[in-house]
């Protein structure tokens, strides 16, 4: 019995009408119609979907494919998966699915020499190839209203291949291109640090996870994550079916700033101690950028709080310098009693420019000591184990700072910090990447803080007044004032 048998006559020709149209939501599930939606609103005709495992997100990129196919003549929809083989075996079985029911006059034809399928009613087209070996050269040329890169995070020369071979065929068309997948192994793929990494950022990554699968229920669930050794926290786990990008610890300079110890050390406006030692440091730039760090140490915590930061590049004069610093100090270190503005316990800097330096101590009274940059390792370790002990609290407007010490990595030789790419933050704007200059300016921060310094008077909530009796060891005039407290006890007593 066909599918068919179960339909009346008018439902069939429902069905082929919806066809002739090239209108095929009906064969979505509701999940996927709100990921094809989603893509549809983007006003980026680049998107970016972060995709559960079993979400059918290949079956839904090819209905899209067809889709685009039935509405216009000789239509061109270009498709890419990691691997030539990888295209034929997932693309096949899903099309044959997708077409079990379209009318035969519209079903395309496979081109196996062209590696396509052609529409034969009309002319379109839906080219597809793998992206080893070069392979987005196979789909360079031509105009494409749409353009599809099916597991993108496994696909080779991706950033290349979406910019330089498939950017320029939908210029004239208006298409757009769609880059969907589970995320990379590794954040270092082009995939996450190109494009999931710089629209997470502006808010415009879609993500789907296995709970937003309707068709998987409780007991499904179970099942998936029963497949891996440490279950719903098994990292591979997490990163297939929760959409997680899994951080490489091998060449990140801070390996301890995760999501998790992110979302602990982030934080809005705090309420700060009665007494505290304030600090500034600052990385000069000259090509690089300049950053400077504001912040207090929290004795009693042992807490290192960043309030806030200046970035700007290594070509600002001293005077607008020296009145950016000035400014930030006056905001956070301004005595609530008396107005006056506490001074940083110690300004802290590297030496890349001591005319700069010379100048805000001569011409502004702005004062900053070089910091000693020997055994960076060990003071990137030592900055590294108080961000995993929850001893480091960075207010969120430290855009910079946040991002320098989550994105920063070694060179291959280990002897610098890779260059940062510039990204731009919804409702914010553009964040700075240069050459991680915001973390070295941390490290200055972290290691020239005095620990052992106590801010607090000697006398911090002792008890105060004529009637109180203080120890000899605290009290200059300790024998006077135990004489007269005797006196007035014994005096009473009579």
């Amino acid at each position: 019995m066909s599918k068919d048998d179960a339909l009346t006559k008018d439902q069939i020709q429902a069905r082929n009408t919806l066809w002739e149209m090239g209108i095929l939501d009906w064969k979505l599930s509701e999940q996927q119609r709100q990921i094809k939606k989603g893509i549809l609103e983007d006003d980026n005709k680049i998107s970016v979907v972060l995709c559960s495992r079993r979400l059918g997100k290949t079956f839904l990129m090819c209905t899209m494919a067809i889709e685009s196919c039935l509405k216009k003549e000789y239509a061109v929809v270009k498709y890419a998966f990691p691997k030539q083989n990888m295209a034929k075996k997932m693309l096949m079985p899903v099309m044959r699915k997708i077409l079990e029911d379209c009318p035969a006059h519209l079903k395309p034809q496979y081109i196996s020499s062209e590696k396509c399928f052609r529409f034969p009613h009309n002319g379109s087209e839906i080219q597809f190839s793998g992206t080893d070996n070069g392979g987005f050269e196979n789909l360079r040329g031509g105009d494409s209203d749409l353009n599809v890169v099916d597991e993108a995070g496994f696909c080779s020369d991706l950033t290349y291949g979406v910019r330089s071979v498939l950017g320029p065929t939908v210029k004239l068309t208006k298409g757009r291109t769609i880059m969907v997948s589970t995320p990379s192994r590794t954040e270092t793929h082009e995939f996450i640090a190109d494009w999931v990494m710089p629209y997470m950022a502006e808010d415009r990554v879609k993500i789907f996870t296995i709970y937003d699968n309707p068709q998987f229920n409780e007991e499904a669930i179970r099942e998936a994550e029963s497949e891996y050794p440490d279950g719903v926290n098994d990292p591979m786990f997490r990163r297939e079916y929760l959409c997680e990008i899994q951080r490489s610890t091998d060449n990140a300079i801070l390996p301890s700033f995760t999501n998790e110890r992110e979302a602990a050390m982030i934080v809005d406006e705090l309420e700060m101690p009665p007494h505290y030692s304030a600090y500034v440091s600052m990385d000069i730039g000259g090509s690089d950028l300049t950053v400077i760090l504001f912040g207090y140490y929290n004795f009693t915590e042992a807490t290192l709080v960043i309030q806030d930061e200046i970035v700007t590049d290594g070509s600002t004069n001293t005077e607008i310098l020296a009145e950016k610093i000035r400014e930030k100090e006056k905001t956070y270190w301004t005595n609530p009693i008396d107005r006056s503005v506490t001074p940083p316990y110690k300004r802290v800097s590297d030496n890349n420019n001591p005319i700069l330096l010379k100048d805000l101590n001569s011409l502004h009274g702005i004062s900053f000591v070089p910091t000693k940059k020997d055994n960076r390792e060990a003071a990137i370790n030592a900055l590294d184990v108080s961000i995993a002990q929850g001893k480091i609290k960075i207010h969120r407007r430290c855009r910079t700072l946040v991002y320098h010490l989550k994105a920063a990595e070694w060179n291959k030789n280990r002897t610098d910090f890779k260059k940062l790419k510039d990204i731009n933050i919804k409702n914010v704007g553009t964040v700075r990447g240069g050459h991680a200059d915001a973390l070295a300016a941390m490290i200055y921060m972290h290691r020239n803080v005095s620990r052992s310094y106590n801010p607090y008077p000697g006398d911090w909530n002792a008890l105060k007044g004529s009637n109180v009796f203080k120890s000899l060891g605290n009290m200059a005039e300790s024998t006077s004032d135990a004489q007269n407290f005797f006196e007035k006890l014994f005096s009473k007593n009579k």
